[in-house]
């Protein structure tokens, strides 16, 4: 990265859209077919974010474009692919992450102050969290499948 910026002045976007898996169902999926896919669709995104970050920074600011895939927002009948379901998820979660982080550099950026930014005007208690997760995991969510609780006060 420190190359690609000395020879072309600089680093102004960013565009991680590289990868490669292996499918298969969570059964059957080794843990070297697992790593080979966090290595080549998640790691590969994490380090050359990570590493033309500063050089973005540098120049006041750019643009990273992270591509993903509709695996990481849902499950598939059709298509058995835990890993790349699992690292794309990933790509998503990061996507929003480096949004915020990239937010963060100014000043006053709510994040910050994570009370303050909170609806509920505190930081949640770890018992709130583990209630939650006990409902998830009871009788009573016995019709509650594949579902996300957000569980951080707004």
């Amino acid at each position: 990265m420190d190359e690609a910026a000395y020879r072309h002045g600089g680093i102004d976007i960013v565009y991680n859209n590289a990868g490669t898996t292996r499918f298969s169902p969570v059964a059957e999926t080794s843990y070297a077919d697992w790593s080979f896919t966090d290595r080549n669709e998640l790691d590969i995104v994490f380090l050359v974010t990570k590493h033309a970050w500063p050089h973005l920074v540098a120049r006041g600011g750019g643009s990273i474009l992270l591509v993903g895939s509709t695996a990481g927002l849902t499950g598939s009948l059709t298509n058995t692919r835990i890993a790349h379901t699992a690292t794309k998820g990933g790509v998503v979660a990061m996507t929003r992450q480096l949004a915020a982080e990239g937010d963060m550099l100014a000043p006053d950026h709510p994040m910050r102050t994570i009370a303050r930014a909170n609806p509920m005007g505190r930081v949640g208690a770890p018992e709130e969290v583990a209630r939650c997760a006990l409902f998830l995991v009871s009788a009573e969510a016995s019709y509650v499948t594949g579902a996300i609780l957000v569980v951080d006060g707004d």
